[in-house]
Parts: structure tokens; sequence; C-alpha cells
């Protein structure tokens, strides 16, 4: 076997294995972002949580569940961020930025308590 039998052993070689740590960098990069993405996903989805948890929104909750149960009763001014969460979860849940199973434990039992109070009689 001659030199340039072996020159172009190597550069084949050279070259295959090139590809493959350009493949292997490129699959551990979409897997970094693919971590990071879940990673914020959850974090925002626990912060809206913490704020929907919260003492104001829970009197908020209260007294919009009252309204919806009797004619009369003031609507909260900021009943519009009792929405906003549910809005904020569907647009998350598009974007697919966490977890369907999170999500649908998060919102469940709210969904149901409040489709069940807006239901027609």
């Amino acid at each position: 076997m001659g030199y340039e039998a072996i020159t172009a052993e190597s550069t084949l070689v050279l070259a295959i294995s090139t590809i493959l740590l350009v493949v292997f960098t490129l699959c551990i990069g979409w897997a970094q972002i693919k971590a990071n993405k879940n990673v914020a996903g959850l974090q925002i989805l626990l912060r809206l949580v913490e704020r929907y948890e919260s003492k104001e929104l829970r009197e908020t909750r209260n007294n919009l569940g009252m309204q919806l149960h009797s004619i009369g009763a003031p609507v909260p001014q900021n009943a519009e961020e009792i929405f906003d969460f549910f809005g904020t979860i569907r647009y998350m849940a598009k974007q697919k930025l966490n977890d369907r199973k999170l999500r649908w434990n998060v919102q469940t039992i709210p969904v149901l308590c409040y489709w069940s109070a807006l239901e027609p009689d």
C-alpha cells in the first residue's frame, strides 16, 4: 500500500470522525435546549401557581365564586388575574412549555369548579 492510499484512508477516517463529532455536538446542544425549555416552563408555572394561591387572589377567587352563584354580588376588580392564569397556562400548553400531566394537575379542580359555576341551568 502506497503513501497515497494511506493518506486517502486517513483523510476518510478523519472526515467521518469529524461528521460524527458534529452530529454528536448538535444532539447534545438540542438536548440542552430542550432541558432548559422544560426548566423555564416549570419555573413559570410554579410562579403562576404561587400567585394563584396567594392570599390576595384567594380572596378574589372567593368573591368571584360568590358573584357567580348569586346575582348582584360585585365582581372583584382583579378577577381578570384569575382568567389570565388560565389563559397563560393555555398559552404554555400550546407552546409545549411544560408537561401535560403537570398542567392537568395544576388546573383540573379550578377549571371544573368554574365550569360548573358557569354552566347554564
